[in-house]
């Protein structure tokens, strides 16, 4: 039953984290293309609100991705190093 319910989150993460990806590629037209207007006319009123909510929601949204990708709970060193070794090797 559990396994069935983290490949369930899995694949609703890994959903969110297309919808996100969307959602930034939108914000990032929306914004070259309110830039260029302004240059040649009149821009989109009310530009910098909808950029502003799209991100809260693109970060809602990765928050969900990224727990379910588990990318920033692991992390490893190979080869194991000390600092000192480190600094030696960088000083000479």
């Amino acid at each position: 039953m559990l396994t069935k319910l983290q490949v369930a989150y899995d694949k609703f993460g890994g959903w969110l984290g297309v919808l996100s990806n969307i959602i930034l590629v939108g914000a990032m037209l929306l914004t070259v293309i309110n830039v260029l207007l302004r240059r040649f006319g009149t821009p989109f009123a009310g530009t910098s609100k909808v950029v502003g909510f799209s991100s809260a929601t693109l970060t809602g949204l990765a928050l969900v991705y990224s727990r379910s990708a588990k990318p920033l709970l692991r992390s490893t060193l190979s080869p194991p190093i000390s600092i000192g070794e480190s600094a030696q090797s960088f000083w000479g």
